[in-house]
């Protein structure tokens, strides 16, 4: 499983949707903010994509925007080389893509939200970012810098072979991973269909090979075989209060997106620790994300007492842990 970064214009793009919420929390001196960008395009676009904008935050309840319009696009074929705006539009080939990729919740009214979003607001967005000269902007000032990056990363990323680790976890299917290195992705990393994923071009080689690690496990398990064991888990106390204590803009949402979280969190370190030997796994889960993923350290626990095999299910394997949980509360 060979390990490639490259830059995204479309993606970059798509990911100053973030900033552009005026939300603080992407334009803050928090080291990964997008002030620059937000004072030299904002004020230029129209009300009625500012306007826009800000009610696709409010109806999907946060800002954090980008994900799932990369997610979406990234079900169409060569997507990172089409017509941005025409993907954007191509409502039968993304349904198609989704149907038949791990994301699909035969819900066509939250798919037809997401379009709605597209032709109201996303691709005017685009439109008018283009007008103001953001592509020129990008190339000159961003893309000199991705290139150099991704040069780096990828000598470094050479190094590492994780086929045999994730293979025990999760089938695998022999295809390579794609890492989209961006300008403006942080501090957000997002999984893609297939083994295509975004990470930010400021991350450490050690945090992209993590991103990695971690965004292939998504999602972990088939939720309709595991949803008893999901409700379960977020049945327990100390899991609620974790849930609804999380930091603005590191929550997710809803129960079995935070569980699955924990989940992914400690599948990947568990992976990451196999190639980084002197990695600090428990400093990471009680630091990342202001330490809300309560339930990783005892499934990482359990990964290493429990050997899994690639014969066993994760969706079996994942009910087993459960139940030790569950087992240990009643004792």
């Amino acid at each position: 499983m060979k390990i490639t970064t490259k830059p995204s214009y479309n993606f970059d793009l798509l990911c100053l949707l973030n900033p552009m919420t005026g939300d603080e929390f992407y334009l803050g001196d928090n080291g990964y903010s997008h002030k620059a960008e937000y004072d030299k395009f904002f004020p230029h676009l129209s009300s009625d994509i500012k306007q826009g904008i800000a009610n696709m935050a409010k109806e999907r309840e946060r800002t954090m925007l980008w994900p799932w319009v990369t997610l979406l696009i990234s079900t169409l074929g060569d997507f990172d080389k089409k017509d941005l705006c025409e993907m954007l539009a191509d409502y039968e080939g993304i349904k198609y893509g989704l149907i038949n990729s791990p994301y699909w919740d035969d819900n066509e009214e939250e798919l037809k939200m997401h379009f709605r979003h597209f032709r109201e607001v996303v691709v005017p967005f685009v439109k008018e970012m283009e007008a103001l000269g953001f592509e020129q902007y990008w190339r000159k000032e961003k893309l000199p810098l991705l290139e150099n990056r991704c040069a780096e990363l990828n000598e470094f990323l050479s190094k590492y072979d994780i086929s045999d680790e994730v293979a025990k976890l999760i089938p695998l299917d022999g295809g390579d991973v794609t890492m989209f290195v961006c300008a403006f992705a942080r501090p957000h990393g997002a999984k893609l269909c297939g083994y295509n994923m975004i990470s930010d071009f400021k991350w450490s080689n050690e945090d992209i090979l993590g991103t990695v690690t971690h965004e292939l496990f998504h999602p972990p398990y088939n939720i309709d075989v595991v949803r008893d064991a999901v409700d379960k888990l977020g049945a327990i106390p100390w899991v609620i209060d974790a849930y609804e204590n999380q930091v603005k803009g590191h929550e997710y949402r809803p129960m079995d997106g935070f569980i699955e979280e924990n989940i992914v969190e400690a599948l990947g370190v568990f992976v990451l620790k196999k190639m980084l030997p002197d990695y600090d796994a428990y400093k990471y889960f009680k630091e990342h994300d202001y330490g809300s993923h309560v339930i990783s350290p005892h499934f990482f626990d359990y990964l290493q007492a429990n050997q899994k095999n690639a014969e066993q299910s994760m969706e079996d394997y994942f009910i087993n842990f459960v139940r030790s949980i569950a087992d240990g509360l009643e004792d």
